[in-house]
């Protein structure tokens, strides 16, 4: 009677409530195990606004984001796993952005740090197959596993 089944499952680790995974199954079982993430698949280098440095000793996910902010700007930068450095100030700045003449980005602060590992896609192939409509109705992503940390 049920040929496929979705399973999601998300939740805050027990004893840092600022760590966060989720996990995401579409198949013909439901999986008997888990396969939950932590922080031992990277090594946050550099924190600073304009030199971020993040490693992944282990796994290479489909994308990472990071996450800065001032109280008045926040900026979300999303990167492929073989861009191992930013410099978030300085490509905000480069975009001469009208809606943030005056502000200043100077003093954005790191907060968070996220991944996803989706099976099959890279980064180019995640990010087309989560914005193209006709692409989400034809394939069902078979699974995925996210982290959040937030400093």
């Amino acid at each position: 009677m049920v040929q496929k089944y979705s399973l999601e499952v998300s939740g805050i680790d027990s004893t840092d409530k600022s760590t966060g995974f989720s996990y995401y199954h579409y198949g013909s079982t439901v999986p008997s195990y888990l396969p939950f993430t932590d922080q031992s698949e990277y090594i946050l280098n550099s924190t600073q606004p304009n030199n971020f440095s993040v490693s992944f000793p282990t796994v290479k996910p489909s994308y990472y984001e990071t996450v800065w902010g001032n109280g008045k700007v926040e900026l979300i930068l999303y990167a492929p796993p073989t861009t191992t450095q930013l410099q978030p100030t300085t490509e905000l700045a480069a975009m001469k952005s009208r809606l943030l003449a005056g502000q200043d980005i100077s003093n954005l602060s790191f907060y968070q740090f996220v991944y996803e590992n989706a099976e099959g896609k890279d980064y180019g192939g995640f990010f087309n197959y989560e914005f193209n409509a006709d692409l989400l109705q034809k394939e069902r992503l078979p699974s995925s596993i996210r982290f959040s940390k937030t400093y």
